[in-house]
């Protein structure tokens, strides 16, 4: 083995020692930061480029919307100095735009942070402080998980008339389910191509249909502003509606079909990544397909055991 030459040793070790007290001194700045992590939309995380010692108080940070300042918005803070990072928490209730009851950052609005350091937030040394900065904007690139969805209902179309004779038009059902509000706010979201969608298995022998859901109200009435504040385990989320339409075959008796036909439903995520998510989050759906009375003449007497029940088709 070569000995290392007394002089190119030395440089080393000067580099070295020089390479550590830069390090010591230098000023740590913000490298991201992102309110994606978050599915109640009202904090979101600056991560700086090293880590960070000493303080930092909830009057060193303010926020923006949409570049307007929200003065006295930002509620409380969270660190983890030894990683370099701040989680700033924030309340938007009663703010322009939002009620009361809305304390979530809502689609189509712009998050900015700045933080005025005075002198209290260093780096891991102690020895310089964290670089202040205006208005640096927030960012959500999230596609989801199975995490961002709940089940909310499924049933008849308000005003719409079921079906039930053979062969069964399923126009008349429609199937909700609550998407968080972070995937709503996601950049991902309304990109061409991206979509919500249920997967469809009517149970008639068909292929599986992969069709989008669109945002609604709670009856599924077409709405892209609607907003469940705490549907989702306590967190905010807008509500998908799939009124998909399904032409199921006429049913003979002895085919196995004449009574019912079996569907389920499985919700499914579509931003930058296509995540199905069944097992809890599938449901099941039996629709009715009776047959018709249409052989021999005279008139059928069939009085129900119970007012409204036992019905049959006539044709």
């Amino acid at each position: 083995m070569k000995n290392l030459n007394p002089l190119r040793s030395l440089l080393l070790v000067v580099w070295l020692l020089f390479i550590s007290q830069v390090e010591s001194f230098a000023q740590p700045a913000y490298s991201t930061i992102k309110h994606e992590a978050f599915q109640s939309q009202q904090s979101t995380l600056v991560q700086f480029a090293a880590a960070l010692s000493g303080t930092t108080a909830v009057g060193d940070w303010s926020i923006q919307i949409n570049g307007v300042p929200v003065p006295g918005a930002v509620v409380s803070l969270a660190t983890g100095l030894a990683a370099g990072r701040v989680r700033v928490d924030f309340n938007l209730a009663g703010q322009v735009g939002h009620t009361g009851a809305e304390p979530y950052l809502k689609p189509g609005e712009v998050l900015t942070v700045t933080f005025s350091n005075p002198a209290t937030l260093k780096n891991g040394a102690g020895t310089t402080n964290a670089i202040s900065f205006v208005a640096q904007t927030s960012l959500n690139a999230w596609p989801g998980d199975c995490s961002d969805i709940g089940f909310f209902q499924q049933g008849n179309i308000p005003l719409a008339t079921p079906k039930f004779c053979s062969p069964v038009v399923q126009d008349f059902y429609q199937y909700q389910y609550y998407l968080s509000l972070r995937v709503r706010n996601s950049s991902l979201y309304g990109v061409v191509g991206s979509s919500f969608n249920n997967l469809f298995i009517w149970g008639d022998g068909t292929a599986q249909e992969n069709f989008p859901s669109y945002q609604s109200d709670n009856n599924g009435g077409a709405d892209a502003t609607f907003i469940a504040g705490t549907a989702l385990g306590g967190n905010p989320a807008v509500i998908m509606t799939n009124r998909r339409v399904h032409n199921y075959p006429a049913t003979l008796p002895g085919t196995g079909g004449d009574c019912s036909w079996n569907a389920s439903v499985t919700p499914a995520l579509n931003f930058a990544l296509f995540t199905q998510c069944s097992g809890a989050l599938s449901v099941q759906t039996v629709f009715a397909s009776w047959d018709t009375d249409n052989k021999n003449t005279g008139t059928l007497n069939m009085p129900p055991s119970v007012v409204g029940s036992d019905k049959v088709c006539l044709n």
